[in-house]
């Protein structure tokens, strides 16, 4: 189940490294992120949203929730 984690991490990983080179072109928008993180959460719904307790899933959905508030936070100043 490590494997599922990794791949979970390197694609928030990706995602916040492709959304931070559009912010710094473009600056900060309205949902920032929104599209993204809604594709993570998809992808991994059954790790996600139903109420697993297991290690992996309890794992998985911190990360999609640590993204999500990446992207929520995000500011003009951190762009920098």
């Amino acid at each position: 189940m490590q494997g599922i984690i990794k791949k979970v991490e390197r694609e928030i990983e990706s995602s916040k490294k492709k959304l931070l080179n559009r912010a710094k072109k473009r600056g900060l928008w309205e949902n920032f992120g929104e599209k993204e993180l809604r594709n993570i959460e998809d992808k991994y719904a059954e790790y996600f949203k139903y109420n697993y307790v297991d290690i992996t899933s309890n794992t998985i959905r911190k990360m999609i929730e640590v993204f999500r508030d990446w992207c929520y936070n995000l500011e003009d100043k951190d762009l920098k």
